[in-house]
């Protein structure tokens, strides 16, 4: 399996003067690197092994997302960290359920993987890492080639454009959106992954009652033509 580094500035990364969190690869920061890893074979898994590390004199929370450009659509991924492995298929946009945290000069195992399911292709993923309630802080982007075949970002996957306001929320979570002709849902899950509440979204301002919720932790997904765009938390507070 071969990688190839290219150290560019992406173009979705802010402009950053003191990272407090960084991706490192064999001890070494990649900020803002485009990775290439190729594999020969279609029949197994390719990975990344990187560490999401601390560069702080405290303790840091932390969470991290995955954007898919461009994929093989058979293609399904995982990304693990120290806590857990988690399940990120049929998703355009994932973001870890929960934060976690990193001691002081410490790291995480941040690891990326790709199931090609026996199919010559291409995947690209962008990975980014955020602490607090959702600072930015460093970014890497990974292709992965299986079998020879590449792939571009000429027509890549745009998530739909929207916003979901407020949260906490007490009465009404107002969603704006831009459907893009798209069919698209929210739905709204318990803790336990029951499902409360769901409502078609149409283009514009679009609101939605939570009174009959009780106060607690839920989530919301928000599904283009029924695959699940993201998923985050909402917290209801009456």
């Amino acid at each position: 399996m071969k990688h190839i580094f290219s150290f560019i500035a992406l173009a979705s990364a802010p402009v950053l003067f003191a990272q407090t969190l960084e991706f490192h690869e064999n001890g070494v920061p990649i900020s803002g690197t485009v990775i290439t890893i190729d594999s020969a074979a279609t029949a197994d898994h390719t990975l990344g092994n990187y560490y999401l590390v601390n560069k702080t004199s405290g303790p840091l929370t932390i969470t991290w997302s995955r954007t898919r450009l461009a994929h093989t659509s058979v293609f399904t991924d995982q990304i693990c960290d120290d806590v857990l492995c988690f399940d990120a298929t049929n998703t355009t946009v994932y973001s870890r359920p929960t934060t976690m945290s990193i001691p002081a000069g410490d790291s995480t195992v941040f690891q990326p993987k790709v199931y090609p399911h026996a199919t010559a292709g291409c995947a690209i993923y962008t990975y980014k890492a955020y602490t607090g309630l959702g600072t930015f802080q460093d970014s890497i982007q990974v292709k992965y080639r299986f079998g020879g075949q590449d792939c571009f970002l000429s027509t890549p996957e745009t998530p739909i454009v929207y916003s979901v306001y407020p949260n906490p929320v007490s009465s009404q979570l107002n969603i704006q959106v831009t459907t893009g002709g798209n069919a698209v849902q929210v739905k709204i899950y318990n803790i336990m992954g029951e499902l409360v509440e769901k409502a078609v979204l149409v283009d514009g301002q679009n609101s939605i009652s939570v009174t009959d919720l009780t106060n607690g932790i839920y989530f919301y997904s928000i599904l283009k033509n029924n695959e699940v765009v993201e998923t985050k938390k909402l917290i209801v507070r009456h």
